[in-house]
């Protein structure tokens, strides 16, 4: 695919999201112009307001009003056509919206939306009258680390996965999962939320590739997919949600009450992390680097223990801003077990020239901000 450089128009779905609002930041900063797409006016609104007077770089301030920031309105990604008329005159896309579950509902809640959701925006793309040249969707390492013995229900959880590193070739088995929940007529609450999730993940980035190998040679541009792991770091915006993955960092590292009660297993349980930063990052840097295209990449930074996680956070305490809620030691001295779910992010490197921040510095970015919102 050619690179996509600057000002060249720049469409980006879930723009008011925690990630969304970073990879705004990084395309202005770098001088494209943005088209995000939100579900609605008042969804725009703190974007707008941030563009307009608030954000600190010189590079992106004011954008709302020199014309390099607009706004498009798709409230149901669903719906046959909902991006037909978003997509025209745009040369990227950055694809990062994707449904919210709340609560432990059927299989298709998760599934549909997904799936559905990032095809209508391929074949919105795809149009005679589309200008597309770059289109990054965001996956997940959900679709790439797999279980350590075959698809069981009787170990669907995070325990059961291999302590090996995983790699663009690699792909989730919670499609198998499900469908063996399903035939053994498990009821669709009791099937474990992450396994919904992670089939999600996995079909929507299936469906993805099978949709852009049929469409052959004559697509015209290429499809881009990051599969990033936990996404934390310091939301930009005040007034939106501090994000889901900052949200349970807090309750895991700083509460230690993630389940609602202290759970040793759950220090001893490991992630893997990116900060936002580096993830908006990647995406501008994969609209530039024509390397890119046609191919997956892992964006991660590490991986961590919670507990170790803990320990170097109270290690830098006396660095952070002051927060009201007393920061959790854990299970001091817990012996911990072998990472599971780390990721090799040597392509990230290699065809994006990414380098990632440092631990600390996500935590000092989240803990900053955390403290003027009064956590």
């Amino acid at each position: 695919m050619p690179p996509l450089q600057p000002p060249s128009k720049v469409l980006v779905t879930g723009g008011n999201g925690f990630i969304g609002a970073w990879v705004i930041h990084a395309l202005l900063a770098e001088g494209y112009s943005v088209r995000a797409v939100v579900r609605s006016a008042a969804k725009a609104q703190p974007l707008q307001e941030h563009y307009s007077t608030l954000d600190e770089d010189e590079r992106v301030r004011k954008a709302g009003g020199d014309g390099r920031l607009e706004f498009a309105y798709v409230e149901d990604f669903v719906k046959d056509g909902a991006f037909d008329e978003v997509v025209q005159g745009v040369e990227g896309i950055c694809h990062l919206a994707s449904p919210v579950m709340i609560g432990n509902g059927p299989a298709d809640d998760f599934i549909i939306p997904a799936v559905n959701g990032t095809l209508n925006l391929l074949r919105a793309a795809s149009l005679p009258t589309s200008t597309i040249k770059c289109f990054i969707f965001t996956s997940s390492t959900a679709s790439v680390s797999r279980p350590l013995s075959p698809p069981s229900p009787s170990s669907p959880d995070f325990s059961s996965f291999e302590t090996t590193v995983f790699d663009e070739s690699d792909w989730s088995q919670d499609v198998e999962l499900l469908k063996e929940y399903k035939e053994k007529g498990e009821e669709e609450e009791k099937i474990p939320f992450m396994v919904k999730y992670r089939a999600s993940k996995t079909l929507a980035e299936r469906a993805a590739w099978e949709w852009v190998k049929e469409k052959g040679e004559g697509l015209g541009w290429d499809l881009v997919v990051m599969n990033p792991p936990f996404v934390f770091g310091p939301p930009l915006i005040r007034s939106l949600s501090i994000g889901a993955s900052v949200d349970w960092w807090f309750k895991n590292v700083v509460k230690g009450d993630a389940n609602d009660k202290p759970d040793v297993l759950n220090y001893k349980g490991a992630f893997s992390y990116v900060d936002v930063r580096d993830y908006a990052e990647a995406n501008v840097r994969g609209l530039q680097r024509a390397e890119a295209g046609g191919g997956r990449i892992i964006i991660a930074a590490g991986a961590l223990s919670w507990q170790k996680a803990i320990d170097i956070t109270n290690s830098i305490a006396p660095t952070l801003a002051p927060l009201k809620t007393p920061l959790t030691k854990g299970v001091e001295g817990l012996v911990l077990e072998p990472l599971a779910m780390r990721y090799n992010s040597e392509k990230s490197k290699r065809v994006l020239g990414l380098e990632y921040g440092t631990y600390e510095d996500s935590v000092r970015g989240m803990v900053s901000e955390l403290s003027a919102r009064g956590y």
